[in-house]
């Protein structure tokens, strides 16, 4: 009779064996392929995210802005606006996530991890601007009035960026 509760067992942890061996690789298969897919979502969110932003801001009046709420996900190799109206992140696996816009554009993306809340805002210029800006050019004057008098009021109009 012993035999038989011995033979039994080693069968059941023969059958459990075999049984995790084959569970364990889907598991993970399972396990990255989901997380791969959230990455590529979340990368995909962010960057129609930004795009409806750009496009909602430019349909309204200069001074427009909004913000939003974005996640970008690990794996992100670079962050890029392009050709004035291409938002696009580049992920390690190779994939480019783009949207396009009907605005044209400029500023930056972070390309770190995390979740950030990104401005955008529609110059006085027609352009619309994502992210925060450094002015780091000096203003110039273009315009001065009164011009060879020296009185006050003084009215000056500058340009920076």
């Amino acid at each position: 009779m012993d035999e038989k509760r011995a033979q039994a067992s080693l069968e059941y942890v023969i059958v459990v064996g075999i049984l995790l061996v084959l569970l364990i690789p889907l598991f993970y298969y399972l396990t990255y392929t989901s997380s791969e897919s959230v990455k590529n979502s979340q990368a995909e969110d962010a960057v129609k995210s930004l795009a409806s932003a750009a496009n909602e801001v430019y349909s309204l009046s200069p001074g427009s802005k909004r913000y939003v709420w974005i996640t970008i996900p690990g794996g992100v190799l670079q962050t890029q606006i392009q050709n004035a109206t291409e938002i696009s992140l580049t992920l390690t696996d190779g994939g480019d996530i783009v949207a396009i816009t009907k605005a044209p554009i400029v500023g930056t993306i972070p390309s770190r991890r995390g979740t950030y809340q990104i401005p955008v805002e529609l110059l006085a210029s027609g352009i619309v601007r994502i992210g925060d800006a450094n002015d780091t050019t000096p203003p110039s004057i273009v315009w001065s009035f009164p011009q060879d008098i020296a009185c006050n009021p003084v009215t000056l109009k500058a340009n920076t960026d």
